[in-house]
């Protein structure tokens, strides 16, 4: 039984039905959507990613990754909010799971800069705070009806929905950004070697001498 639910899903997979069902719904962030379709629409657009980075880095033009990622930035935002909205939650869990996590991140680095141990448990728990709604998706659908389906389509909510989850998206990429460079700046900074640190000792020893 088990074995025919994987040969249905990878024929399901390979047809791309869910593919293109979830491009029907590029950014239509009502109504709810269940673990099977919404998992394997995320495989797909994962697998072509990787197809067109490889078609990419072939022609050195990266254009064509980055257009991809903005292009299919909508339907995998939307159905991510529908498969939360499957489970009962609303679909700003993302962004403020998102938010709060980057900022509980600088909050913790800003207050604990000289502990490594605090900022590795503050590391840990805002990655779990930010991580929250990935738990959310494996949930099983609730078995009765919610709120979500019959919400009706309203393109001025589903438009100030998108933007809000692109200008939340910018900010944590600017964060990323943020840490990345410093992390570079850090070790490009070499500590002195054994023999800088002797010659170091000698100069002001001999300055002690000579006072």
């Amino acid at each position: 039984m088990q074995n025919n639910f994987i040969l249905n899903c990878l024929i399901e997979f390979f047809k791309l039905d869910f593919f293109l069902n979830g491009l029907k719904k590029y950014s239509y962030f009502g109504g709810r959507e269940s673990r099977k379709p919404f998992f394997l629409f995320q495989l797909s657009v994962f697998f072509i990613f990787l197809g067109v980075n490889v078609f990419a880095e072939r022609f050195d033009k990266y254009i064509y990754l980055l257009s991809y990622i903005i292009f299919m930035f909508p339907p995998v935002i939307s159905s991510m909010v529908r498969r939360l909205h499957d489970v009962g939650k609303s679909g700003f869990v993302l962004p403020v799971s998102l938010l709060s996590g980057s900022l509980f991140f600088i909050i913790g680095l800003l207050s604990f800069n000289g502990s490594d141990f605090m900022v590795g448990l503050i590391t840990i728990l805002s990655f779990l705070i930010m991580l929250y709604p990935v738990f959310l998706f494996f949930k099983a659908s609730e078995p009765s009806l919610n709120k979500y389906d019959t919400q009706k389509s309203r393109p001025v909510y589903h438009g100030i929905m998108l933007i809000f989850f692109v200008l939340i998206f910018m900010f944590f990429l600017y964060i990323l950004g943020s840490l990345f460079s410093q992390v570079e700046v850090l070790q490009q900074e070499s500590p002195l070697t054994v023999e800088e640190t002797k010659e170091i000792d000698n100069l002001i020893q001999n300055y002690k001498m000579k006072k």
